[in-house]
């Protein structure tokens, strides 16, 4: 009877312990893959100190991620746009509110495989045709866009409509959310850039940084808003030349589930908004000013070291 005692009151001991040690958080991040670098850059340097931090990363696109975020599945998301009203009174409505924290800053630019030689640069205007729901049937070649060009058949690439970086594109060039019928759409933006490189007649849109990862494949189309045509760069998108295709991209956090969480989790987050500018630039995407990173760690209730 002894020996059961004792063998109760080793499995009580080890049960004890085993409760008591500290569990890895397992964090999730959802959302954009245009932000997607930077949260992996995060987590990289992140790691390196804490070798069993978990980090779930699933690039689902900016819609998927928010929807995430409202139901409690991701305490914290990026995006290639801002939130949507309708999005925020869905979060409202899960007694969820998303804390908005401005990334930095991105451009899509226009892509064509290196193998193209005729395309030198693009009008606003002729982006808008070619993605344009007017242009399925019609604008079918590169000589129907332009007739220096040759009877190369045009392909429109990019990604679908979950896409923030969809919404954000066709609003910027004018065709709200209409696209043409035989558009190619894809599921991340690594997978348009690859699908444009193999195709000379092809035209995709990235991320800036996407089209430099792409750099020996693809080749960037300078495009004209009205003033000549403009090559996307740190200067351009600071300084608005790069026009209607220069944007913001962001975070959006729910504080109240990540401190809940607290651990590893809430530590993540505070190395992820101390550091954001070192992250955005390793991501390949132009930081913004010091003091906008100092109000967005104030409002995630951190402070940035000096």
């Amino acid at each position: 009877m002894l020996k059961g005692l004792i063998m109760k009151k080793q499995l009580f001991l080890l049960a004890f312990c085993c409760l008591a040690a500290p569990l890895h958080a397992q964090l999730r991040y959802a959302g954009s893959d245009t932000v997607e670098p930077v949260v992996d850059a995060a987590r990289t340097a992140f790691s390196r100190s804490h070798p069993n931090f978990k980090l779930t990363i699933s690039s689902v696109g900016t819609s998927s991620g928010l929807r995430e975020l409202c139901t409690n599945r991701a305490f914290f998301v990026g995006a290639s746009r801002a939130i949507k009203p309708d999005e925020t009174k869905e979060c409202e409505r899960a007694g969820v509110t998303p804390i908005e924290v401005p990334v930095g800053l991105d451009a899509v630019v226009l892509v064509v495989s290196s193998k193209n030689t005729f395309v030198k640069d693009l009008s606003i205007d002729d982006v808008k045709s070619i993605y344009g729901p007017q242009a399925t049937g019609k604008l079918t070649s590169w000589k129907a866009l332009l007739a220096t060009f040759p009877e190369q058949r045009l392909n429109a690439v990019g990604v679908g409509i979950k896409h923030g970086t969809f919404d954000f594109f066709h609003a910027a060039i004018g065709n709200g959310k209409f696209v043409r019928s035989d558009y190619k759409d894809t599921i991340q933006h690594d997978e348009t850039a690859k699908i444009v490189a193999a195709d000379p007649g092809a035209i995709g849109y990235v991320p800036l940084s996407v089209a430099k990862d792409f750099a020996s494949q693809l080749r960037i189309v300078p495009i004209n808003f009205g003033e000549g045509p403009v090559e996307p760069s740190e200067q351009s998108i600071r300084s608005g030349k790069y026009g209607t295709l220069s944007r913001t991209t962001y975070f959006y956090v729910n504080l109240p589930a990540l401190i809940k969480a607290g651990g590893e989790s809430h530590e993540f987050i505070k190395d992820l908004m101390t550091n954001l500018a070192k992250y955005v630039t390793f991501a390949n995407m132009t930081t913004l000013s010091p003091q906008q990173y100092q109000e967005s760690a104030k409002r995630v209730g951190l402070t940035r070291p000096n």
